[in-house]
């Protein structure tokens, strides 16, 4: 989506206001983006934990984090 300002901003025909992140079918002052750009470095692994608060899925989450940094030797952050 940040591609998509400086796109706008080089562009001949830009656009002084507008919108990033959301498809605004009102005003239409939306910036169309492309495929996601991948910037991590070769070999990278993600992971998503989703944490509510209260059900203990943040605790689990901690510790599952402190696994893979332990056991598998990760860099992990959390």
């Amino acid at each position: 989506m940040i591609k998509s300002v400086y796109d706008n901003m080089s562009s001949n025909d830009f656009k002084q206001k507008f919108f990033v992140g959301i498809e605004d079918d009102v005003t239409n002052l939306s910036l169309k983006y492309g495929a996601p750009i991948n910037v991590l470095p070769k070999g990278t692994k993600q992971f998503i934990f989703w944490g509510l608060g209260g059900d203990g899925t943040i605790g689990a989450n901690k510790a599952a984090i402190k696994t893979l940094g332990i056991e598998a030797n990760m860099e992990v952050q959390g």
